[in-house]
């Protein structure tokens, strides 16, 4: 498997999950543990798990910064923009933060003020479209 596929694959597999945000604030040590098993993993398997684990060690806060250019985010309003994006709930998004509910409310309120849409679901394809558009 070329390397230019391995990092396809590897970007389909990571980056559209949100299982990934999960597991790394999780157990941030993670990517650690998949360098070791990436030393004894098979050559084919190497440049997937290398750049998996390149893809963890990305800092959350480095997600989808078009966004934030484009619209006109803050860093808070982006993080929570992206997790509905990908699938995730606001109060699965509150929790996950560790920010009240109507903290996240607001800041979505106010994400609705910025894209001018009135509903998340108009959000989450106005977002997706953006970034369609954008990449």
């Amino acid at each position: 498997m070329s390397r230019d596929k391995a990092k396809q694959r590897a970007h389909l597999l990571v980056e559209r999950s949100i299982e990934l945000k999960r597991f790394r604030m999780a157990y941030p040590g993670s990517a650690e543990r998949f360098k070791e098993i990436e030393k004894i993993a098979p050559d084919e398997l190497k440049p997937t798990l290398n750049h998996v684990i390149e893809l963890m060690e990305t800092p959350a806060e480095e997600d989808h910064p078009e966004l934030a250019q484009f619209f006109g985010f803050t860093a808070a309003e982006t993080k929570l923009a992206v997790f509905l994006m990908q699938g995730g709930s606001l109060s699965a998004f509150a929790k996950e933060h560790e920010i009240s509910r109507n903290t996240a409310r607001n800041q979505l309120q106010v994400i609705f003020q910025k894209t001018y849409v009135r509903r998340q679901a108009e959000l989450v394809a106005l977002l997706r479209d953006t970034m369609n558009s954008l990449t």
